[in-house]
This record gives C-alpha cells, structure tokens and sequence, in this order.
C-alpha cells in the first residue's frame, strides 16, 4: 500500500472535478482510462456485472462539448460512477444477482440514477450483488473479489460496488443497506461510505430489500466526494447544498457518545484496539467523549428479520415458476418462509421496532453522534458456503454479536458514515462507524473530515 504518486483512477472527486472544470482532462479521456483499467484487472477482481462502454463514452462526448462551451453543471460533470446491479438504468438488465431475472431491461431509470446524469456523471456500468441482494452469490455468477486480498470476503450484497470504488475502477459507486450492505463493504474494502437517514434518498427503482428499512446511499473514497454524491442524489436541493457546508469546520465540544462495552465486547482485538484509537484521535481534535450505555441488542435481531422479509416477499412474485428454480436454495426457503409471516406478526415486530427506537434515542439523548466498529471481525476468508451460492457468512458466524452494529440503525432509521480506521496485521482494512441522529449528516460529514484529516488511512490505496 502507498500514496506516494496518486495516479488518476484514485484521485478523489474534489481533485479531479477541478482538472475537468479547468479542462486539463477531458471526460472522455477520464472515461477511457478508467475502461482501459476494468478491462485490464476486472477478471480478476469481479466487480462488475455489465459494462455500458457505447453509452458511457456518448455520455462523455456530450460532458466534454457541454464544459467546453461553457456550461460546468456540477462536481460529478464528466465523472465516470457505478451502480449497484439493483438500481434501474434504462436499456440495461437489473438482475439483483439473480439467474432468474435475465432478460428483465428497465424501461426507465431509478430516481438516483436520473440524477446521477442530470448532474453530468458517466455511469460505467453496474455492480456484482448477491442473490436477491441478500443470500449467496449464484454459482454463474462470478464472486466479487476484494482488492486487498482476494482470498477474503468484500462484504455482503454491495461488495461489487465496495470493489470497484477501492479499485479505483469508478470514482465513486450508489450502493443500498437494509442490514449492512453499504457498511461491511466499506469496511471490508477500505473506503467512505454513508446510510443516509432513511427516506432522504428516493428508493424507487433502487431497491430490493426491506421498504422501511433500506436507504439508498454513495460508496466512495474520502468524505467529501461522498458528501458530493449524497447532495446529488437527495430529493431536495436545498438540504443537498448543506451537506457540504459544515466539512472543514473544528469538532470543539462536539459530543460523541462511546459505549466500550458494546464497541469491544465480542469484536476481535484488532478491531476493537482500533475503534479505540480512533475515538482517542476524535478527542485530540476536539472531540468531547461521553459514556453512553447502548440498549440490548437480542431481541431486535427477530423482529428485524420478520420486518425485512415481510415487506421484500413481494418482489419475488413476478418472477415466472419456470424459473423459480433457477433462485438459490438458501433464497428460496427465505423466501417461503417470508409467505408465512402473519399481519399479526410483522405488527407486532413494528410495537418491538419502536420501543427499541425509543430506548436508543433515549441511551443518545445528550450525545451529538455515536462512535462504534462498523464490523466486529475482519474480513473472513471466502469459504465454500459463498462458492456453492449459499448464506456467504461463515457457518459460526453469530448474528446477534455480527449485526449488533448494524441492524439497530437500519431500525431506527438513523444516519451512519462508515469511513477507513487503519489496517489489520495481515493489510485488512477496518471501519470506523458514526451514527448521527436523523437529518444530521453535515455534522457527520464534519466529524468524518476532522477524522480523516488526522489520519491517513483514506489515502491508502490496495496494490491491484
């Protein structure tokens, strides 16, 4: 790893927009050079599904006569992106990792997508998922492979998407997270990434899992390009201009809230020893740590689980009986379990939903953000269970001590910025996660800038 010289592909957002804007690169020879790039190591690495090479450069061409004559649109005009092979791009399959759904061409784009081109981004292609966006990936389809070693996991269903943004094989991806999966890849693959409060972002077109429980949000590889991409895709404008207006500012007297036990108890040393420190820098920049005790996660696990599946069965319905058995075993009996959740039941898990809700605003009443790993473990090692298209977790992955850090925030719908801590003894990247309180993301932005500006982990780029 190093950053000695930084070529193009892993320059951020912020640096390259400049060079587009003062036309010293044109996007089409940025569009080019990150082609040239997938083509050169994607077979190996596996991040994309679908490649739109013909409509990217025309998008280029027409990005390059707009800012020569003068017409600048935004920070992402000419910036090549990816998307998550979940959202609609007109004209292209949305397959959501699924053998079954071939054939299914979007006859319009996803909301996020739509603004992704008003602003003048260049969408390169879309992302590898797991199937259905939440079991093992199908044996088809080929295993995105993490850029820092590629024996080892690169997350759950947005890790095609982790990958590339890592890679530098995109500037900057639209990932989703109904229970992690913007989390765990920018954890696993060593990049910024943010859940956004949920409903801040449109999910039409652009998701699979979980209605109230997901949000659509960027994956890139410094907190300001991902403040630049979340302004961009937000329904309003006028919130979207603010996100970046805090970044830069000191973090005196902020208050971040730390509970030890829950941030160490049943996470692995290095990550733990990790989180620490960076909570430690937090407060050398200004940073007032205050002790919060974080409610008891147990029970949240089940009702999160009927929640999620009660409100994603439906997506499974067009799919035609002939090919249902072309669905992963593992996402079939999800599936069919789903259709026998009650109305009682997913009522029910709502009532508990809140009472948690209640109890986690309460533990945060005087705290500004929350500080806490993003995963509990390092990446573990691909195991068969992910090349036979199964549950890609290990077969002792504990899901009540692995989602603690996870799930709760997708019940509350509370925002969390996941950005690089530092590197495990073997060059595995880890995460460290804020939570914010709803709306708050310009003061995460802020205290994920003052982070990364103490630090140097986002400047860490993988050897690939």
């Amino acid at each position: 790893m190093g950053h000695e010289e930084t070529p193009t592909y892993y320059q951020t957002i912020n640096k390259v927009a400049e060079r587009i804007e003062t036309k010293k690169i044109s996007p089409v020879e940025l569009t080019k050079v990150l082609f040239d790039r997938i083509k050169k190591i994607d077979n190996q690495l596996h991040s994309y599904v679908n490649l739109m090479e013909e409509s990217a450069l025309e998008a280029a061409r027409t990005a390059e006569q707009e800012i020569m004559s003068g017409v600048y649109r935004s920070s992402l005009h000419g910036i090549p992106v990816g998307v998550k092979d979940v959202m609609d791009v007109k004209g292209y399959p949305t397959l959501s990792g699924m053998k079954a759904l071939e054939g299914n061409v979007a006859d319009q784009d996803a909301a996020v997508v739509t603004r992704l081109k008003d602003a003048g981004a260049i969408i390169l292609g879309k992302h590898a998922t797991t199937g259905g966006c939440i079991a093992g990936y199908h044996p088809e389809f080929k295993i995105p492979k993490n850029p820092w070693d590629r024996r080892r996991w690169a997350g759950m269903s947005s890790s095609g998407s982790g990958v590339a943004t890592a890679a530098g094989l995109c500037f900057a991806s639209l990932a989703a997270d109904s229970g992690g999966s913007i989390r765990w890849p920018s954890a696993s693959c060593g990049v910024v990434g943010i859940k956004p409060t949920w409903g801040l972002v449109s999910v039409e077109r652009a998701l699979r899992l979980g209605l109230t429980l997901g949000s659509v949000g960027p994956m890139t590889r410094s907190v300001r390009d991902t403040a630049i991409l979340l302004a961009t895709i937000l329904d309003n404008k006028l919130r979207g201009s603010a996100l970046l207006s805090d970044i830069g500012k000191p973090i005196n007297g902020v208050r971040i809230g730390f509970d030890e036990t829950y941030a160490t108890r049943n996470v692995e040393q290095e990550v733990a020893d990790t989180t620490k420190q960076a909570v430690a820098i937090l407060e050398s920049a200004g940073a007032v740590i205050v002790p919060v005790n974080m409610p008891l996660f147990d029970e949240l696990l089940e009702m999160w689980h009927i929640i999620l599946w009660s409100e994603t069965v439906q997506k499974f319905s067009g799919i035609e009986k002939d090919r249902y058995d072309q669905i992963r075993l593992y996402l079939r009996d999800k599936i069919e379990m789903a259709r026998t959740i009650t109305l009682k039941e997913y009522v029910q898990a709502n009532q508990l939903r809140h009472q948690y809700m209640a109890r986690l605003e309460e533990a945060l009443e005087n705290v500004d953000v929350l500080a806490c790993p993003a995963m509990s473990t390092l990446p573990h090692k691909v195991n068969d269970r992910i090349l036979h298209g199964l549950n890609p977790l290990p077969s002792d992955f504990n899901s009540v001590t692995k989602m603690q850090f996870l799930v709760p925030f997708n019940c509350s719908g509370d925002p969390t910025l996941t950005l690089p801590c530092g590197f495990s003894r073997d060059s595995l990247p880890m995460g460290l996660q804020l939570v914010g309180k709803r709306y708050s993301e310009p003061l995460l932005f802020r205290v994920g800038y003052a982070y990364e500006s103490a630090t140097e982990w986002h400047r860490m780029h993988p050897n690939v």
